[in-house]
């Protein structure tokens, strides 16, 4: 990740309030970030461009190893209970399993502003897709 040239928006505020996020580059693509939780901020666009590019690799192992620490459906009731609110609209965000089975619960902007993403759950998500990848190849006919 790096730094885009800086500009004269106001930084956007972490979920967790730990202060101003950064703007960064993440595989070509802007995000926000907390330097100090390293929570992710995603505007709507951004989640399904970052899980469109295929760059990465990962080996089965890893693949494994993530799906093996990840929940299954449903929502965890801490996840639903944390008041989180959308850094430019301030309504209440929503829990969301994302895929509805993946394991990883992601907080998204009601109005659609865009998502936010704890400590590694970015990583784990295009992990969680490359595993569905590599499946969907598998069962492909030759």
């Amino acid at each position: 990740m790096h730094e885009p040239p800086s500009d004269t928006q106001r930084p956007l505020a972490c979920l967790h309030g730990c202060g101003a996020l950064r703007e960064l580059y993440y595989d070509g693509i802007m995000i926000d970030v907390c330097p100090s939780c390293r929570g992710v901020w995603l505007d709507k666009s951004e989640l399904p461009a970052l899980i469109k590019r295929r760059d990465q690799q990962w080996s089965d192992q890893l693949i494994d190893h993530v799906l093996s620490t990840l929940g299954q459906g449903g929502i965890p009731a801490e996840e639903l209970a944390q008041q989180r609110h959308c850094p430019l609209c301030h309504t209440h965000m929503d829990a969301v399993n994302y895929q509805g089975n993946s394991g990883v619960i992601i907080d998204t902007c009601p109005k659609g502003h865009g998502v936010w993403l704890d400590h590694n759950e970015l990583g784990k998500i295009r992990i969680f897709m490359a595993h569905w990848q590599r499946i969907n190849h598998a069962t492909k006919p030759a």
